[in-house]
């Protein structure tokens, strides 16, 4: 079954602030601005997800050979 893979920072994983926080629990993740499951939905299509919040760039190449060792993915999205 092949897959549409997400790759990214904090908008791929529904990243969200808590107003009034800050530090450690001043944020909370897949929440309803999750572009992948949104995509998902709209689409109905099987996705997988990779990604972290702050992450930079260059971690994109060492996780998307990762993703094609393990899935057959249809489509890879960047966010």
């Amino acid at each position: 079954m092949s897959r549409s893979l997400f790759i990214g920072d904090s908008h791929t994983v529904g990243y969200k602030t808590i107003e009034g926080k800050i530090g450690p629990g001043s944020f909370t993740f897949w929440n309803d601005n999750n572009y992948a499951v949104k995509y998902s939905e709209i689409h109905d299509k099987n996705i997988v997800i990779y990604a972290q919040p702050g992450a930079t760039n260059n971690l994109y190449t060492t996780w998307l050979a990762n993703m094609f060792s393990k899935y057959t993915l249809a489509s890879v999205c960047y966010c």
